[in-house]
């Protein structure tokens, strides 16, 4: 597959999920301010609210534009987020994965299958087949 077979946004900005707002998420919401002239931060996801809380709360405390932080939503559970894309509550079109390793491939395959591209911390996998059944998923989506 070549990368002209992928559906590369151009015209707006590219609209993201952080899913696991634990120790490493605060590196992938800086890289996102970094690069808000081309991203939105759209949704916060993790099962513990605490973390959510924290995350927001410093996003809301360090943007210096109040826009970035007004629209962002709050997910408790990944499958929650992912109905909501598709009933088209919330448009999304990357998911970073800062969730422990174990959960990449599931959280993986099941964004992919709705259309979704991926972003996952390291590693990528906990072994070879989760990460090969991750890759086919992507490209049998193109994401």
């Amino acid at each position: 597959m070549t990368i002209q077979e992928y559906s590369i946004i151009k015209d707006r900005k590219i609209n993201v999920a952080l899913i696991g707002c634990g120790r490493i998420s605060l590196k992938h919401v800086i890289s996102i301010f970094h690069h808000s002239k081309d991203l939105n931060l759209v949704a916060l996801c993790d099962t513990n609210i605490k973390n959510i809380k924290e995350i927001k709360n410093l996003i809301t405390k360090e943007a210096k534009d109040k826009k970035f932080t007004e629209n962002i939503q709050i997910y408790e559970k990944y499958d929650d987020l992912i109905s909501n894309k598709n009933k088209g509550i919330i448009d999304l079109d990357l998911v970073v994965l800062a969730t422990p390793s174990g959960l990449h491939a599931s959280q993986a395959i099941k964004a992919a299958r709705h259309g979704i591209h991926i972003c996952t911390e390291k590693p990528m996998a906990t072994n070879w087949e989760e990460g090969q059944s991750m890759v086919i998923e992507c490209e049998r989506n193109n994401v």
